[in-house]
């Protein structure tokens, strides 16, 4: 299983849509064993994940169809994907589950795996654990253009699950966009090819880093929740940055090659860095005065 998810991937994020509130259906099965897949260098392999977890259920309600507010059950429980295009906006590019969400655009099955029964239930029915792939995968930072308008985060995250809601539309044709400037919006690609170039580059530990090479401007979308202390540069310059469908992140790259980086400062996080920046300098101050006054008061030969 861990080799079937590793090959050809991409660095998206493996979802498992099953029901986490019956062991039966449970990421943990014992044929994996928990956490597994993480230890072995899959740390997106959960049905959800922590950064994402603010809007994650009202996402999947509304992936299968849902009403927004309806008990998700979990957050992982999804009998069919509605909205395939939101998929390829969340990150996604393995679908992982032991139900069938049926035919979904973009979807292709490429393994089933057949369980026996677990030990400790041996009259129990086993499980048959299927793969697909997300061929619209466009990786975790995407370019995307002009994007439609919306005036508040709530409003987005309606206007694009009305847009997703036909399975044939493209992700980046569901894109709503909350407090992005009109004059802005207008000066955006109308469409993006293979010429938007967008190549990741090595991450910090609290931010992401891409390489973007785009013929006119567009923008660059990232699949990480618009928590607050999210900020954007490009080349070294601050960028404003958008909340991309009420949920992910977004920031107008202009024409030409640039360094793009996204990084998470929470509240209190500088004025943490101060005061042990603080820290440190009065433990040296004391133990430099330490070594002097012992120097000093040491006896002369």
């Amino acid at each position: 299983m861990v080799c079937l998810l590793r090959a050809e991937h991409r660095g998206g994020r493996i979802l498992w849509l099953d029901n986490v509130n019956y062991w039966q259906f449970d990421q943990n099965q014992p044929e994996i064993y928990p956490n597994r897949l993480v230890m072995r260098d899959l740390p997106e392999a959960r049905g959800y994940d922590p950064v994402n977890a603010r809007w994650i259920g009202q996402w999947f309600n509304l992936l299968a169809g849902h009403d927004l507010d309806a008990n998700p059950q979990g957050f992982m429980f999804v009998e069919q994907i509605e909205r395939p295009a939101w998929l390829t906006l969340m990150g996604v590019e393995t679908v992982v589950s032991y139900l069938d969400p049926g035919p979904v655009e973009g979807l292709r099955l490429v393994k089933e795996l057949k369980f026996p029964p677990p030990p400790e239930l041996p009259r129990s029915a086993g499980g048959t654990l299927k793969v697909w792939r997300n061929e619209r995968f466009r990786g975790m930072a995407f370019a995307a253009p002009a994007p439609q308008s919306a005036a508040n985060a709530l409003e987005a995250q309606l206007r694009s699950a009305e847009l997703a809601a036909d399975p044939r539309r493209p992700a980046d044709q569901a894109i709503v966009i909350d407090g992005l400037p009109p004059e802005e919006a207008a000066g955006l690609a109308r469409s993006v090819d293979s010429r938007f170039k967008v190549a990741p580059l090595p991450a910090g530990p609290n931010s992401f880093s891409y390489a973007v090479e785009y013929p006119t401007p567009a923008l660059l979308c990232l699949a990480q929740s618009a928590w607050g202390g999210w900020g954007a540069t490009i080349d070294g310059e601050l960028a404003p940055l958008y909340t991309m469908c009420g949920t992910f992140l977004a920031v107008v790259v202009p024409a030409g090659r640039h360094e793009v980086v996204f990084e998470f400062v929470p509240d209190g996080l500088t004025l943490g860095r101060m005061i042990g920046l603080l820290a440190l300098v009065v433990l040296l101050y004391g133990s430099v005065r330490s070594w002097w006054m012992a120097r000093k008061a040491a006896p002369r030969e």
